[in-house]
């Protein structure tokens, strides 16, 4: 399938990643640890008006968009930037468009579950057969909390340590690790595997 759908202006096609994404605004990232805000690789380029525009676009189509733009394509990140599951009505969306279109996987890395009452609900989408939900994590989350995270079912994804993982057994991510291009579209141990994952990923 060449990399097109329907709706072009709301879905972009990454050719680093191999997949489409659906991006939102920086607001979203409510959940996000102090680490995290630090080292956001978007930090940099939130100097540029363009990126501001960009962002505050891709929010508004966030709000809106209906489940048959993601119909045409095979696999879709939520989001390159910001968090997918910013509230309660998040949760409810994004299971609609995974239902709405089973043939299409939806990989989405959250930091909603630093709350308890958002991992909870999150956790009732862990039966969406085509919806492979992260805890995107860093050094900065504690023993405990990855403990609850494993004990709880969830699939994680590392980043900010290379030297060191704080789970034993850790899948590393060819994009990052071995610079294969693309690879997010064909990979199926990593961030699309269908069983529990410890994802890592190296610095940029």
């Amino acid at each position: 399938m060449t990399p097109e759908v329907k709706s072009r202006k709301i879905l972009r096609f990454s050719k680093e990643l191999g997949l489409h994404y659906l991006d939102r605004g920086k607001s979203s990232c409510k959940w996000s640890t102090k680490f995290c805000r630090s080292k956001c690789y978007y930090n940099k380029f939130m100097i540029y008006p363009q990126m501001r525009g960009y962002l505050q676009r891709a929010e508004l189509a966030w709000q809106s968009v209906e489940p048959a733009v993601f119909q045409d394509a095979e696999r879709i990140r939520l989001c390159k930037v910001g968090d997918p599951f910013k509230d309660y009505q998040d949760i409810e969306r994004v299971a609609l468009w995974a239902k709405a279109n089973p043939s299409t996987k939806f990989w989405a890395p959250t930091r909603a579950w630093r709350n308890a009452k958002m991992k909870a609900r999150i956790e009732k989408l862990f039966d969406i057969p085509n919806l492979h939900i992260m805890a995107s994590i860093d050094p900065s989350n504690t023993k405990e909390e990855l403990d609850d995270l494993a004990k709880s079912g969830w699939s994680t994804m590392f980043f900010g340590n290379d030297e060191e993982h704080p789970i034993d057994a850790y899948y590393k991510c060819p994009k990052t690790w071995e610079k294969t291009k693309g690879s997010c579209g064909s990979c199926t141990r990593g961030c699309f595997n269908n069983k529990q994952v410890h994802v890592w990923l190296k610095k940029h």
